[in-house]
């Protein structure tokens, strides 16, 4: 009996080890990568880009352009929202310093990466990330038409074509929870009473 419930508990541990050993796959980055226009952003908020998600984990980047630089360069924030629109729930909140000077006086701007692979978003689920600015110092790389099927962007609050948008996929490694830890430690005891008891035998 103590033979069967060692090698029980041993595969219990070894399921549950396999579980956490690699993490899930992931799939391709989204990149909406055409400008034609440059929005300054605070006179334009609400703007932002919606998305249907196709990872949990991910990084959402805009394209800046540095333009008015006698306004002070202060923390820009990027508001997740669940769902296509402006009314949604508040998923999560990203502020960040760009750094000076992104961008060039023309259309085409630079990415940067808002962190957002703490927030666990839904596969397939539609979600709108707002840019939020403190002054007139920076600008949005937008084109006019819909070039993105599966969300487009909010200028001044309405929908219009899509910004110059990037969200990446990240692989977040996956930590065992305490009680999973307590099964495992558990199929090693099991495994080492089973190997102890054939030792016997």
């Amino acid at each position: 009996m103590f033979r069967k419930l060692g090698t029980l508990l041993a595969g219990v541990a070894f399921a549950f080890a396999l579980s956490f050993a690699a993490p899930p796959a992931i799939s391709g980055v989204i990149l909406q990568d055409q400008a034609i226009a440059q929005w300054q952003i605070q006179a334009l908020e609400p703007l932002g880009q919606s998305f249907t998600a196709e990872d949990p984990n991910v990084l959402i980047a805009f394209s800046f352009s540095d333009i008015n630089l006698s306004n002070p360069n202060l923390p820009i924030t990027v508001n997740l929202l669940l769902g296509d629109g402006l009314g949604g729930a508040l998923v999560g909140s990203v502020a960040q310093l760009l750094a000076p000077g992104l961008g060039v006086p023309g259309i085409v701007g630079d990415f940067v990466d808002f962190d957002f692979s703490a927030f666990n978003l839904v596969v397939g689920q539609s979600y709108t990330a707002l840019i939020e600015v403190q002054n007139s110092r920076w600008f949005a790389n937008s084109h006019r038409d819909d070039l993105y099927a599966g969300g487009q962007s909010y200028v001044n609050g309405m929908p219009s074509g899509d910004l110059r948008f990037r969200v990446t996929p990240v692989s977040v490694s996956s930590l065992p929870e305490p009680a999973t830890l307590t099964l495992l430690g558990l199929g090693l005891a099991g495994l080492g009473l089973a190997a102890r008891r054939r030792r016997r035998a």
